[in-house]
Formats: C-alpha cells, sequence, structure tokens
C-alpha cells in the first residue's frame, strides 16, 4: 500500500550516499540522509600485494568499496582474463565494468554464494578482495578445503557518529523504511541510538539485501524486515516498490 507521508532512512556509507539520493527521489521517494560508515583504505596497503592479486587464476571482489580502494594504491590494476574474476553482487559488477569495460561473473549477494560459485569450478587457489573485519566465510571455506588463499584487506569500515535530533525527529514526523545494507549498519545505530529511539525504530520496516542479514535485523528487534535481492541501489528500491508500491518519478 502507498503511503505519502513514508519516508526512507538511507545509510549508504558517506562516499556512496550522493548516488542513492539521486536514484531514491528519482522514483520519487522522501529521504533522510543517515549515513552510518564511512570507508578509509587500509593503512599500509602495497601496490606489490595487488600485483600478485592480478596474477591469481581466481580473484573474489567483495565489494566495490574494495575496488575503488585498490585502484587508489594500484591505479594500473587489470585482469587480462575476466572470467578468472567473480563479484559479490551487480554493484562490484557495474563497477568492475566501468573501471575496466570487463563483464566479470556475478555470484550474488554473499559470501555463501561465492562458495558455490568456487566450488563448482575447483578452483585450488584464490585471493579475495576485501575489508578488514568482515565475516571471513569464504577463507574459512578454503582452510577448511585445502585451497591457496589469499586475503587482501583494501579498506576499513568507520563508524560515523549519529545525529540523535535528526533521528529523533524524523521518527517523530511519521512512518519511515530504513535502509540497511550490512549488518555493521544496524549493530551501529543499535549502539549509537537511546533506547527509545531504537525500540522505536524497531517498529519500523527494514530493507535488507541477504537472507543472513533478515536474521540479524530480526535478531536486533525488527519484526517487518523486507529481503532485497542484493545490496545494489535498484534491487533495494525494487523491495521497497514491491512492498509499498511505486512513486511518481521526478
Amino acid at each position: 500500500m502507498w503511503h505519502p507521508e513514508m519516508r526512507l532512512i538511507l545509510t549508504r556509507p558517506r562516499s556512496k550516499m550522493a548516488q542513492a539520493l539521486a536514484e531514491y527521489q528519482a522514483h520519487g521517494w522522501s529521504c533522510v540522509e543517515a549515513p552510518c560508515i564511512d570507508t578509509i583504505t587500509t593503512p599500509g596497503l602495497k601496490a606489490e600485494w595487488l600485483t600478485s592479486a592480478q596474477q591469481a587464476p581466481c580473484l573474489v571482489v567483495l565489494s566495490s568499496h574494495a575496488l575503488q580502494h585498490a585502484l587508489k594504491i594500484k591505479p594500473d590494476f587489470r585482469v587480462e582474463d575476466p572470467s578468472r574474476v567473480i563479484a559479490v553482487g551487480p554493484a562490484v559488477k557495474q563497477a568492475w565494468h566501468d573501471a575496466f569495460g570487463q563483464s566479470i561473473t556475478d555470484a550474488g549477494g554473499d559470501s555463501e554464494a561465492v562458495i558455490e560459485v568456487i566450488t563448482q569450478r575447483q578452483v585450488a587457489r584464490l585471493c579475495v578482495l576485501t575489508a578488514a573485519g568482515g565475516r571471513e566465510l569464504i577463507k574459512s571455506h578454503a582452510l577448511k578445503n585445502r585451497i591457496s588463499y589469499q586475503q587482501i584487506n583494501c579498506y576499513q569500515r568507520i563508524g560515523l557518529p549519529l545525529d540523535v535530533q535528526l533521528w529523533r525527529t524524523t521518527l517523530q514526523q511519521g512512518d519511515v523504511v530504513l535502509t540497511a545494507t550490512s549488518g555493521q549498519i544496524i549493530q551501529h545505530i543499535k549502539q549509537k541510538l537511546p533506547d527509545d529511539l531504537w525500540l522505536s525504530l524497531t517498529k519500523q520496516a527494514v530493507v535488507v539485501p541477504s537472507k543472513r542479514l533478515v536474521s540479524v535485523a530480526r535478531q536486533a528487534g525488527f519484526t517487518d524486515v523486507v529481503l532485497a535481492a542484493d545490496a545494489s541501489n535498484p534491487s533495494m528500491l525494487a523491495a521497497i516498490e514491491n512492498r509499498w508500491g511505486r512513486r511518481a518519478a521526478t
């Protein structure tokens, strides 16, 4: 059902917020900008590590942020054979295409999907471009199955201060839909908001891009959890509009 007064709370990282805002507003949605994390290049990230990654028989890119920060350190980073590269989600696939003009395999939206692909391909050696402090599910699988494994932490996530008054005003003004593309975002909001605001927020709907995050959201207290196909803006929008209807494009 369409709710004219409903607003979306966008929690994309600061570096991705402008693009997300433009896409949601183009579909007619009223949005509140509430970035929760930012990303920085991992201190000490070395170009020679990325040179090694170029030669890996299987290269997994877990996020567009990983590629973005890798290119900051090694602008000439290239993989000649794109069939060796696996993206985690369409946003990564698009980022790779934008950077190199190559089409690569999209395994889906999470590490479990990557494990399925590398199992099917019988990969013996792989390299993963990711963030420090991630789930490391692929690493555990590789070690368990004696797959030669290299992980390059290209970036770090840092939590941002929350504008508590903005959150309070937003929740007082009517129904909202929270968008959350990672468990870290949900946990960061829970830690930083006062208890009364967090309780109010969990009574609203949240849109997440994976079954794992559905569980994370429910464990955090949300009962109305909407599953998107993946973390890209178009997929998150599609899930919202499938549930609440389309707005008039602006």
